[in-house]
């Protein structure tokens, strides 16, 4: 029986299109794909992102250090678009008595 040793090491990696992300790399398998795993350290702001084979140009091994520094220094993604709290409800008293788009529209661009 034979135990494989799973990679994970530090690095700035490289991706088409000109973007770099830095951080703890990995392999990562979902669905019978692999994918290289960067999990990026930036403290409360950490995230992972998962990239193809096709995706990257280059990884470039360094020491943790250096993978941190860099990681602190590149704009994280953007992130997902959260929900509105709901209008209020009848419940509190409020009614929407507007009656159509139009006046929603007047009330949003602030026209009289």
């Amino acid at each position: 029986m034979s135990t494989e040793e799973k990679f994970a090491a530090w690095a700035v990696v490289e991706l088409f299109g000109h973007q770099r992300v830095a951080g703890r790399i990995s392999e990562q398998t979902i669905g019978g794909e692999t994918f290289i795993r960067v999990d990026v350290p930036r403290g409360e702001g950490s995230y992972t992102r998962l990239f193809g084979k096709g995706a990257i140009y280059a990884i470039n091994l360094c020491d943790e250090a250096t993978a941190r520094g860099y990681a602190a220094h590149v704009p994280a993604p953007l992130q997902a678009f959260t929900a509105l709290p709901a209008p209020a409800t009848a419940a509190t008293g409020y009614t929407d008595d507007r009656d159509d788009e139009d006046d929603l529209e007047d009330e949003l661009f602030g026209r009289a």
